[in-house]
């Protein structure tokens, strides 16, 4: 299936607003310290790609709003080329229990709040 310009676009589109919502959510001041906004940016885009996954199977959601959605805003929302950063950056400053408790809740967390949105997004549509 070859990718029309117009499916590019609406991926560049959603990456251009997740990014720009992610940069708003690690600037501003919910979480202290700031590095730990990439990991409320990371568990929340793994809970809204579980939610979004699981509508777009059920409702047979065109393809091009999931692409939108899914590679493009979550693609720009989350950050774990950052959240990998943030980690390693937490060891080589000899915070190195804070770096493997900031992976494991990053990745476990991740994993479990997609699932978690899935399930429970599945649940409210075969109501």
């Amino acid at each position: 299936m070859a990718v029309t310009l117009a499916e590019t676009l609406l991926v560049a589109l959603g990456g251009a607003t997740g990014s720009v919502a992610r940069f708003f959510i690690q600037q501003s001041a919910l979480i202290s310290p700031k590095t730990y906004n990439t990991l409320a940016v990371n568990l929340a885009g793994c809970l809204a790609i579980g939610i979004i996954w699981a509508i777009a199977s059920h409702l047979n959601m065109p393809e091009k709003i999931s692409r939108f959605m899914v590679s493009g805003f979550l693609g720009g929302f989350t950050t774990f080329s950052a959240f990998a950063l943030d980690a390693v950056s937490m060891a080589a400053g000899g915070r190195l229990r804070e770096a493997i408790a900031y992976t494991c809740l990053s990745t476990l967390g991740g994993l479990l709040l997609c699932f978690l949105g899935m399930r429970a997004t599945e649940s409210v549509i075969n109501l």
